[in-house]
């Protein structure tokens, strides 16, 4: 959400459905960070 990639309130599941959905936008940079890092603990960049 905080990448502008998703709404705010977005589930899990909502996430997930988007993630396997073929939007290129899935498929950046941006999203694997989210992936890998939801709650920016590891502080990926």
């Amino acid at each position: 959400m905080r990448a502008g990639l998703l709404e705010q309130g977005a589930t899990v599941e909502e996430m997930n459905q988007w993630y396997d959905s073929g939007n290129p936008a899935a498929q950046s940079y941006e999203a694997y960070v989210c992936s890998q890092d939801a709650l920016g603990y590891l502080s990926l960049q």
